[in-house]
């Protein structure tokens, strides 16, 4: 298996239990939600801003985007920033 291909012996304990829990992750069938997961992590990405985002993207795209990259629509942009969605 993996123990011939990875030297795991330098890792810390806590580093194997988090690898162990990263790899049991990944064979667990658990059914996640999308859309709350985005919003935690817009959540966590705004902080106190989150209650005004919008307004947030809006001073992002016009003091860090349409200098660089004008070809970028703010509508498109905004879409971008709110849903995950680039097309």
């Amino acid at each position: 298996g993996m123990e011939n291909m990875f030297d795991l012996s330098l890792l810390k304990q806590r580093c194997l239990d988090d690898l162990a829990d990263v790899f049991a992750s990944w064979c667990a069938s658990k059914e996640s939600d999308m859309k709350e997961s985005r919003d935690d992590i817009l959540r966590s990405f705004y902080a106190d801003r989150y209650d005004c985002r919008e307004g947030a993207i809006d001073w992002d795209y016009h003091t860090r985007i349409k200098p660089y990259a004008s070809i970028i629509h703010p509508i498109q942009f905004r879409e971008w920033r709110l849903n995950g969605k680039a097309f």
